[in-house]
């Protein structure tokens, strides 16, 4: 136990690909949770009706007594706080191991939490999967877990006199398979960054590097047939 708190002590606290503390961090947390509130799963199923969020659960840790500590499966003993803190960070420490190795140090967070970015149409072979994602509970670039499900949009405007904003989105600029622009904004989205956006108010403002390529259309001068 010592060993795993001081592997959580060295962790500065972000989410990044590398970075190793938030590996054993999310089991904790979701040890925590199933024994915390295990008074809220159905009978005979470790499967909650509910959830508190996490902010209720960190406001319960000032009452160390509480009757939510207890677990109730133990029926000839009452938990306290620090028991189920210790029971959880014990499970946490083993079952991280056993499914990522015994070293701490290979341990990856890139290699836990991922997106997968699927084709509208769930095309096989159209989407990105398994993209090392810099997220975590509770921070600004929130993710499932599964891969299925987080920020996608993210935009900041900077209003005045003329507007200033930042975007990406997992996607690309061109919704064309073979274009090199099909998924030209996943790895910044992955990345966690922004990139400006253009504000044009005409179309003679698109110029230089702004301008990529032109679609002319032309009329047909015999009309329409």
């Amino acid at each position: 136990d010592r060993e795993a708190i001081a592997f959580l002590d060295a962790w500065d606290g972000s989410f990044v690909e590398e970075a190793k503390g938030p590996v054993l961090y999310e089991a904790l947390l979701s040890e925590l949770t199933r024994r915390t509130w295990d008074e809220l799963a159905l009978p005979g199923e470790e499967r909650r009706l509910a959830t508190p969020n996490t902010m209720l659960l960190v406001r319960l840790f000032d009452v160390p007594t509480s009757v939510w500590w207890d677990d109730r499966s133990t029926a000839d003993v009452t938990e306290t706080r620090d028991a189920i803190v210790h029971a959880s960070l014990r499970a946490a420490w083993e079952g991280v191991r056993s499914r990522r190795g015994n070293d701490p140090q290979a341990w990856r967070w890139g290699a836990v939490r991922q997106a997968n970015i699927r084709h509208l149409l769930q095309l096989p072979g159209f989407g990105r999967d398994s993209l090392p994602m810099r997220s975590g509970p509770g921070t600004l670039s929130p993710n499932d877990g599964r891969g299925l499900a987080g920020a996608s949009w993210r935009f900041v405007v900077e209003m005045g006199e003329s507007v200033t904003a930042w975007g990406t989105y997992p996607g690309g600029q061109s919704g064309n398979p073979v274009s090199s622009r099909y998924a030209d904004r996943i790895e910044l989205w992955r990345k966690g960054e922004l990139a400006p956006l253009r504000l044009p108010h005409n179309a003679a403002e698109l110029t230089g590097d702004a301008l990529s390529s032109a679609l002319v259309l032309t009329p047909d001068a015999g009309g329409a047939r």
